[in-house]
């Protein structure tokens, strides 16, 4: 960076060369959406705002669904034992709850 550069200046014209390289890398829609952020200062401000609609979302999920998960939880390992004895429909069924359980346990 040369001396006489403005920090603004650098930061725009990295802006700029991102917006090229994002442009080989994105779809149509996806560029759009990116193109219409002028700055890395808005683009990051967009996306704090963006994370924190998320974690709002998920946390009136898991205000609604968590009792209800917790239930299956405490009776996982007894329902897996029962429905091993006869797997043909049960499983399936069994097995999608369990992973449902497994993401939800390891969300944030």
């Amino acid at each position: 960076m040369s001396p006489s550069s403005e920090p603004s200046d650098v930061t725009h014209d990295a802006w700029a060369d991102a917006l090229v390289a994002a442009r080989k890398e994105l779809g149509e829609k996806e560029f759009r959406q990116l193109s219409g952020t002028h700055s890395y200062e808005s683009c990051s401000n967009t996306l704090a705002m963006e994370k924190q609609r998320i974690a709002k979302k998920w946390s009136r999920f898991e205000a609604v669904m968590g009792p209800i998960l917790n239930v299956l939880r405490a009776f996982d390992q007894a329902v897996s034992t029962c429905v091993s004895s006869h797997p043909q429909v049960a499983a399936l069924i069994w097995g999608s709850v369990q992973a449902l359980l497994m993401v939800t346990t390891n969300s944030p």
